[in-house]
Parts: C-alpha cells; structure tokens; sequence
C-alpha cells in the first residue's frame, strides 16, 4: 500500500513541523 506509507509521511512531516524541534525531534527521529 503507497498510501498508507504518503499518509504517514505527510502526518510526520505535519506533527514535526507542528511540533519544531520541542517534541518531534525526539519522538519522530
């Protein structure tokens, strides 16, 4: 499934970008 795989991609990029470098850099790297 691709799309299963863009779509977790993207809510990754969004949570870190949400995020910055407080939370999502330890808990998304």
């Amino acid at each position: 499934m691709k799309r299963l795989s863009l779509t977790l991609r993207v809510q990754r990029m969004a949570v870190h970008k949400l995020f910055g470098c407080q939370m999502g850099s330890t808990a998304y790297m």
